[in-house]
């Protein structure tokens, strides 16, 4: 339990119930978990179709385990970040543009914010690579039907473009 780790980090505090985690302003834990399903599928709505054949019945099962998977951290980091805006309320009064290096740093200290920012960074640089990819397979299979067989490029030519 996230609550039982950060103990020794924060002075004790009384349990809250489900109304106190819904702010005046800003997103509640619901939206938070929404927000980041969203985020997490966004890239993988445009590659699902091609998983999915890959895959076959199994995908259906990993897609299913993978969307609940993403909800249940969503609210997890919701309630994470209320807990911190709970004991550092600076972080309520201004916007804050690195929410899950901030998490981190408060639960572990400057190495947990540097890790939290290598993995979103390693996160962003393969969902470049992704989209990369997709889109040369998009070129391969337009300009096959445009152009003859001999001028087409291969696929990892297109990712070089």
């Amino acid at each position: 339990d996230i609550r039982a780790s950060l103990a020794g980090h924060f002075p004790a505090r009384s349990t809250m119930d489900s109304e106190e985690m819904v702010k005046a302003q800003g997103m509640g834990v619901w939206m938070t978990a929404i927000f980041i399903a969203g985020q997490m599928a966004g890239g993988g709505v445009l590659m699902l179709p091609g998983a999915l054949v890959n895959t076959g019945p199994w995908g259906l099962l990993l897609l299913a385990y993978f969307t609940v998977n993403g909800a249940y951290v969503g609210t997890r980091l919701g309630h994470c970040w209320i807990m911190v805006e709970e004991q550092f309320p600076e972080l309520r009064r201004e916007k804050c543009r690195d929410p899950y290096p901030t998490i981190a740093e408060k639960a572990v200290g400057k190495v947990g914010r540097y890790f939290a920012t290598v993995c979103i960074m390693g996160v962003q640089y393969g969902t470049g690579i992704g989209f990369i990819v997709l889109t040369a397979k998009f070129m391969d299979n337009i300009f096959h039907y445009i152009f003859p067989d001999d001028m087409v490029m291969s696929t990892c030519r297109y990712t070089s473009l």
